[in-house]
């Protein structure tokens, strides 16, 4: 029954995705000017653009990593193709239209259901997606924070004068959740919740994944900035980290607006605020409007291929 339900709603899921992606990306662009666009990127050295492309692909590469990490925390095994395939349209969709845990959720949902797993099984994928993300977070934002921490401005009344203590405590939660993954033997279970703590392996492979995620994002940005700039990798990172923060729990799609005006506000001491601007111009048409563009092409063309084997059948 609940298959047969999937066969009718799962072309309607994909016609209403298609149309909110092409609906964002008119949104997106209609800000800009072509005049805009190419008037930034004449500035911006080409060697710099092409390094973002670079690290763009290596974003979108670790985003597969996540659904793969997931499936071998659930012992599950599919090829590599359905899930660079279904991670991407996940991702590409869900930072462009925003509510990730409810977007990529319902594409995840569309495809790996009908490759074999059950709902229940996509649930626990995505709350190990969401588990691997927040690793990532702590593991680089603690880090960070001890590093190059940030000097408190005294309005705040606060008895320390700088962030290092927030990093601390930061890394201090994820140094509990890899000694308990380590030593932890059997089920954990609160309020009626499980969870099973992932084997040393999936664990590295998680610290991997969810670090190298915000650190080759940020990447694609800073690669961007001039060299003038006079900002270390660490301190960005830390802004950026809050700016994406941001965006992310805002749930406006891309964070557009929260995330580029945390930019702008951080980065105006060290930069003009228009040559702020023209970064977060051209690292949105890389990072986000581009694939969405190919995210949409990949999706129309599995669709309408799926659609003629069915008329087939």
């Amino acid at each position: 029954m609940l298959k047969k339900i999937f066969k009718i709603i799962s072309p309607i899921i994909a016609v209403l995705f298609l149309f909110i992606a092409v609906y964002t990306l008119y949104n997106q662009l209609k800000a800009y000017s072509l005049e805009d666009i190419i008037g930034i990127i004449t500035v911006i050295p080409i060697y710099k653009i092409v390094i973002a492309v670079i690290f763009t692909c290596i974003s979108y590469f670790i985003y597969t990593c996540y659904d793969y990490v997931s499936l071998s925390y659930l012992r599950k095994t599919m090829s590599y193709k359905r899930i660079a395939f279904t991670s991407f349209l996940s991702y590409v969709f869900s930072l462009n239209i925003g509510m990730p845990v409810l977007t990529g959720g319902v594409v995840r949902f569309k495809y790996y259901y009908q490759w074999g797993l059950t709902m229940m099984e996509i649930a626990e994928m995505m709350a190990f997606i969401t588990l691997t993300f927040f690793v990532g977070f702590f593991n680089v934002t603690g880090l960070s924070l001890m590093i190059n921490p940030i000097q408190i401005p005294e309005t705040f009344n606060l008895p320390i004068g700088n962030t290092r203590l927030f990093g601390l405590i930061i890394f201090a939660i994820l140094i509990a959740y890899v000694l308990l993954s380590v030593f932890k033997k059997g089920v954990l279970k609160i309020k009626g919740m499980s969870f099973s703590f992932p084997s040393k392996k999936i664990l590295v492979m998680q610290i991997l994944t969810g670090s190298m995620d915000f650190i080759v994002v940020g990447t694609v940005f800073y690669s961007l900035l001039p060299s003038s700039a006079g900002i270390t990798y660490f301190q960005f990172i830390i802004y950026f980290l809050l700016a994406q923060m941001s965006g992310i729990i805002s749930n406006v799609p891309g964070g557009l607006g929260v995330f580029d005006a945390i930019m702008i506000s951080l980065l105006t001491p060290a930069l003009s605020t228009s040559t702020v601007f023209g970064t977060l111009l051209i690292y949105r048409l890389i990072y986000y409007i581009i694939p969405l563009m190919l995210g949409l092409f990949i999706a129309g063309a599995y669709e309408v291929r799926h659609l003629f084997i069915r008329d087939k059948q």
